[in-house]
């Protein structure tokens, strides 16, 4: 799930039983620089960052596995390329 506060973005991923979890976009260099993610109470991973208003792609990489946010507003099917 994906909640926008003015300039900052709330990227919030649940998923039991994981032991990491990466952002990986078109903001942060897509697989060559994923965003670790903090584990939170409930299974659930977070990241916050500060975007400039635009459009971006994005997948959830959760143990080496692609997963797609289909609560956002575009969806990314495919994995980001380098």
């Amino acid at each position: 799930m994906v909640t926008v506060h003015g300039s900052y973005v709330q990227f919030r991923f649940v998923l039991p039983g994981v032991q990491s979890v990466h952002l990986v976009g078109d903001f942060n260099g897509a697989k060559a620089n994923p965003l670790q993610m903090v584990h939170t109470p409930g299974d659930c991973w977070l990241a916050v960052l500060r975007l400039p208003a635009g459009s971006y792609c994005f997948r959830y990489l959760a143990d080496g596995r692609w997963h797609t946010d289909y609560a956002a507003f575009r969806i990314e099917n495919s994995p980001p390329s380098a």
